[in-house]
């Protein structure tokens, strides 16, 4: 039987690097069970800053004193808009995750 995970995603448009990406699944409150293959998506918009590459992240608390869980993808190109990873067992399930997708070269 697996654990699940569930949390509310919010997208941080403010505190990311790249202020034109935003996630467009999992979208609002989800559940992702540990052991589970899922995927994030996002859409790019023309504008912000140049970039070459983005991360992907599973963060926990607020916007104010997040922190990375789990690096779902890391410097993926910059045409990439999805990401797929399976959810480790190493995440405690609990309902304040959220996806944070940003620049890994600009400092946030």
């Amino acid at each position: 039987m697996f654990s699940s995970l569930s949390f509310a995603l919010f997208v941080l448009i403010g505190a990311i690097s790249c202020t034109d990406v935003y996630i467009t699944s999992p979208y609002d409150v989800i559940t992702w069970n540990i052991g589970k293959q899922e995927t994030v998506t996002w859409n790019i918009l023309p504008g912000g800053p140049v970039i070459d590459a983005f991360n992907v992240e599973l963060m926990d608390g607020d916007e104010s004193s997040a922190n990375v869980v789990q690096k779902i993808a890391s410097w993926l190109p910059i045409t990439a808009t999805s990401a797929t990873w399976v959810v480790p067992n190493t995440i405690a399930p609990g309902r304040h995750y959220f996806i944070r997708v940003s620049s890994p070269n600009l400092a946030l």
